[in-house]
């Protein structure tokens, strides 16, 4: 029984802005990775710049992951992080934040949706991915 790795949306969607833990589900949509989140008035904030190669990176195992996955994320070491990118700097023009992932060199720019969930660029975020169990959509 595979199920300790799952989590129900709706405890993804209950998540607020001002939690530690920050959770949302990306999917693809027209070839891109995108997320909703109507807490921040966010839908179809897609991922670009590198960014959408790291979510396919750390989503790579998950079955149907194109449908949707947990994304869980926050800029204090979670205890199941499975990928850990380091902010690297600013983006042109000081337009959203340059990220690394260190052991694969790969890079990513995450727009100013980013202040959305913190006060300030963070200086590493660690991330985990789930699979989303059918029962629970």
């Amino acid at each position: 029984m595979a199920h300790h790795n799952k989590i129900k949306v709706e405890d993804a969607v209950s998540e607020q802005i001002g939690n530690v833990v920050k959770v949302i589900r990306p999917y693809r949509w027209n070839g891109m990775w995108v997320f909703d989140d109507p807490s921040c008035n966010l839908k179809r904030e897609a991922f670009v710049c590198g960014a959408d190669e790291i979510i396919s990176r750390i989503s790579e195992d998950i079955p149907n992951r194109n449908k949707g996955f947990i994304l869980i994320f926050s800029e204090h070491a979670i205890p199941e992080a499975t990928l850990v990118v380091h902010h690297e700097k600013k983006g042109e023009r000081g337009i959203g934040d340059y990220y690394v992932h260190r052991p694969s060199g790969m890079r990513g720019w995450l727009c100013p949706a980013l202040m959305k969930y913190f006060t300030k660029a963070p200086k590493a975020i660690y991330a985990t991915a789930k699979a989303i169990s059918p029962r629970m959509v």
